[in-house]
């Protein structure tokens, strides 16, 4: 296996407040591939749903590039962006500290945009904000088989890393940041 700085197209996927963007964020710093936020491509401001068919015109033209960082969810588009990744990275956060990473991320940046936010979407607290965190814990239930299928499928000729705690996403960071140095 190669180390991840030889990849060029990683994925970093999970459930909302899993951690993507800070890990999306952290290997962007130590690997200086472009960083791609898919937060920022989905939403119009004031939270917004875009136009499905544009969203996906933006999506796989990303993917398509030579060289990137995506994080984010949007599983309906995961098999075009999985087939371009080199490598992938996998978040299985504990829903409980997810539900907790969320109404910490929605005080601390309440009506303000988070650095991985869409221009315009300020965190709140609204009706939206408790669908959205009935999603989040419906999330492992409902696309773990997916998972578990990116794994099986691509598990022979990508970079798989599933990561389960935060422990093991800093042994993560911290063995790909020794590998640049080295």
């Amino acid at each position: 296996m190669h180390s991840l700085e030889d990849i060029k197209r990683i994925a970093v996927v999970g459930n909302a407040g899993s951690g993507k963007s800070t890990v999306g964020r952290k290997l962007h710093q130590l690997l200086h591939l472009p960083l791609y936020h898919l937060e920022q491509y989905f939403w119009k401001a004031g939270w917004v749903h875009p136009d499905r068919d544009a969203y996906k015109i933006i999506h796989h033209e990303l993917c398509d590039r030579n060289e990137w960082m995506i994080e984010g969810i949007n599983v309906s588009l995961w098999d075009h962006r999985m087939s371009q990744a080199q490598a992938i990275v996998i978040l299985k956060i504990p829903c409980l500290l997810c539900m907790w990473r969320i109404i910490k991320r929605t005080i601390l940046y309440y009506a303000a945009e988070t650095p991985a936010s869409p221009p315009g979407c300020h965190e709140r607290i609204s009706p939206e904000f408790f669908k959205f965190l009935k999603w989040m814990w419906d999330f492992e239930a409902k696309y773990n088989a997916k998972g578990t299928e990116l794994i099986e499928q691509y598990g022979a000729t990508k970079q798989i890393y599933v990561l389960h705690l935060q422990k093991e996403i800093d042994a993560f960071i911290r063995n790909v940041s020794d590998e640049t140095v080295s």
